[in-house]
């Protein structure tokens, strides 16, 4: 791995053996470029902000603060000083929003509600890169149908106690469902740490807070099962049920299905991939670069944004099978396979939108069409969910848990354990082990 140090500002008076001169707040430092696999480039910078607590006696100027860490990912190394700046101005702009939200809060009443303070705080995040705009979208809708009507709503931020936080999650978790619940979960935890940083509180009431779930006894019934992982059994006879579905075929749903079993992405991630992601080999093998995901943002509709966490963005290894379904989709799109640089056409686009522009799938329609084919393949209870949680299940059946957790883009091994890896009936095997 090499790095590729560009030019940067320097600051005179330097010398060996001297205390590092302090650098200005607000301004990237040395740009390095690391060479991916991928045949892009990492380009990271490190920058002070503003210490908002340290003012200059002389000036009343806000002295630097702490530095941070910039990164972008950049296709030609003479745009990586535009990326670096680009990210500098997100970061700085970010916290900026923090403090005045801070302000706000301190000079706020200190009777506000718990549904006021969670507007505020929403409001602050709106048009930073802390959240998403769809978890933005979700946060507010919980604050309106769920928090704005309950008791705890209406308490007094500063009065709240860890047992009216669970009664809460309890009651939403009753009537909606585990992940509404968890959604407000999010947002509580939002709300009394930025009154913890205002001084409106002490402590967070609902750190530890669990929602509780009745204890799965019996079969499912009706509906979804979301701890489900296909066996490959399952895997193979869904695989060519969906393969010789015309109904599949119509709703531009069958390669999805297919690729989706083999690569393991979220489905926001499968509906991002572009031409410029994938890379054919010699051999017939492909490689495909999981680094963004499709969004509805409200007031500009559909919107393909980097993912969430570093981690998130990784490059995987497929099947020639699946390699030859993504030259068929290209060819199909009268893309050149040896010009894929720089295209940036969807690969699973909205149905009937090749060359209209970018269109980018919609996950909620694309959902709708998704449950059809499953109910006409005789499995009423899986989600497109459940094809990530199966690829995951058969990796960790084989390998180290390490690599199925890297191969889902988790930057934790505990979330492979605990939410992904599906557990099935004890094999005769372990009779030989005892």
């Amino acid at each position: 791995m090499v790095s590729y140090p560009l030019e940067c500002p320097t600051y005179p008076g330097t010398v060996r053996g001297m205390p590092r001169h302090e650098s200005p707040a607000n301004v990237p430092g040395t740009i390095t470029l690391t060479k991916l696999p991928d045949g892009r480039y990492r380009a990271k910078a490190r920058m002070r902000l503003q210490d908002r607590t340290r003012t200059d006696p002389d000036t009343g100027a806000y002295l630097p603060g702490p530095r941070i860490d910039l990164t972008a990912t950049v296709t030609n190394p003479a745009d990586a000083e535009a990326a670096i700046a680009a990210a500098a101005k997100v970061r700085i702009a970010k916290a900026r929003n923090a403090d005045a939200a801070i302000v706000r809060a301190r000079n706020a009443d200190k009777a506000m509600t718990v549904t006021e303070a969670a507007t505020s705080v929403l409001d602050a995040l709106r048009g930073t890169t802390e959240v998403t705009p769809s978890s933005l979208y979700v946060y507010e809708l919980h604050v309106r149908r769920h928090l704005a009507a309950s008791t705890l709503g209406t308490m007094q931020v500063a009065k709240v106690q860890p047992i009216d936080v669970r009664g809460y999650l309890a009651a939403v978790a009753a009537d909606t469902g585990v992940a509404t619940a968890k959604a407000g979960r999010a947002v509580l935890h939002r709300v009394f740490r930025w009154a913890v940083d205002a001084g409106l509180r002490t402590d967070d009431p609902s750190v530890g807070v669990r929602i509780l779930t009745p204890r799965k006894t019996e079969p499912k019934g009706k509906g979804l099962d979301h701890d489900r992982a296909l066996t490959k059994a399952e895997r193979v006879a869904l695989a060519w049920s969906v393969a010789r579905d015309e109904r599949a075929r119509e709703l531009d749903v069958r390669d999805l299905v297919l690729a989706g079993l083999a690569i393991g992405g979220r489905i926001g991630e499968m509906a991002a991939i572009r031409a410029c992601d994938i890379q054919f080999a010699p051999d017939g093998r492909a490689r495909v670069t999981l680094c963004g995901t499709v969004d509805w943002v409200k007031g500009q509709g559909l919107q393909r944004r980097p993912p969430k966490t570093a981690s998130s963005v990784r490059t995987l290894p497929v099947p020639r099978r699946i390699a030859a379904l993504l030259r068929r989709r290209l060819r199909a799109a009268g893309i050149d396979l040896e010009a894929l640089d720089g295209n940036e056409t969807p690969v699973f686009p909205a149905p009937g939108r090749w060359g209209q522009g970018q269109g980018w799938r919609d996950r909620s329609n694309t959902a709708s069409a998704l449950r059809e084919v499953f109910d006409r393949a005789g499995f009423p209870d899986i989600s497109f969910h459940t094809l990530r949680r199966s690829a995951v299940t058969a990796l960790a059946d084989v390998l180290p848990v390490r690599v199925a957790a890297d191969y889902a883009g988790h930057a934790s091994v505990r979330t492979t354990l605990d939410h992904y890896v599906g557990r099935s009936a004890v094999a005769d095997a372990v009779a030989d082990h005892l």
